[in-house]
């Protein structure tokens, strides 16, 4: 199979009494990780980039994140304040998908 995308916990460590936490499984079978996003104020920055530290730490793949539901409002700062930062620590934007409610 070229792709399969399977939909993890909210939190990367769900699971961990098991051995079944994201990491772990990311690492057993060689996948890359994609992290879904949303923001809520300015700390998701670190958030991301934290993920992002703690998945290599622990020998898996961190492919990117996909920053999800952003507010119309947030757009803007987030491709100028957020973008740039997260380049800057080798994270790789995905994709934006803006919220779709008015």
């Amino acid at each position: 199979m070229d792709l399969m995308i399977l939909e993890g916990p909210h939190a990367l460590g769900m699971g961990a009494t098991f051995g079944a936490d994201t990491i772990t499984l990311a690492k057993k079978f060689k996948s890359h990780l994609i992290l879904v996003s949303r923001i809520d104020d300015d700390s998701f920055i670190d958030r991301i980039i934290w993920r992002k530290l703690a998945t290599q730490a622990r020998g898996a793949e961190f492919a990117g994140v996909v920053l999800n539901s952003i507010p119309k409002t947030m757009l803007e700062r987030v491709k100028g304040l957020a973008d740039p930062i997260l380049k800057k620590n080798c994270v790789k934007i995905l994709g934006i998908i803006p919220d779709i409610v008015e």
